[in-house]
């Protein structure tokens, strides 16, 4: 299953560093977005997430049928079991 990784994240947020050395550790590729840049990376968060809050991670996955879906994790430390379930699957 094909996937791509989107992580926001604030450069002074402790579970931002944290969630990038853990895809990093793992070898997952991802793009990252400071939201601090701009007001328009704030802006394609709430968008994407529905929330300010970071880190968020979006997770596109691509089905057998080309259909795309969405999974999105708010926060890294509550949710690192999830997140490591779904981009291993």
């Amino acid at each position: 299953m094909k996937q791509v990784v989107k992580i926001y994240t604030k450069a002074a947020c402790q579970e931002s560093q944290s969630l990038k050395e853990f895809l990093s550790k793992d070898q997952v590729p991802y793009v990252e977005v400071d939201i601090t840049e701009s007001e328009e990376k704030q802006r394609q968060l709430q968008s994407a997430a529905g929330t300010n809050l970071v880190p968020t991670i979006v997770i596109e996955q691509e089905g057998f049928i080309g259909k795309k879906k969405n999974i999105i994790y708010t926060g890294f430390t509550n949710n690192k079991d999830e997140i490591d379930r779904t981009i291993k699957h």
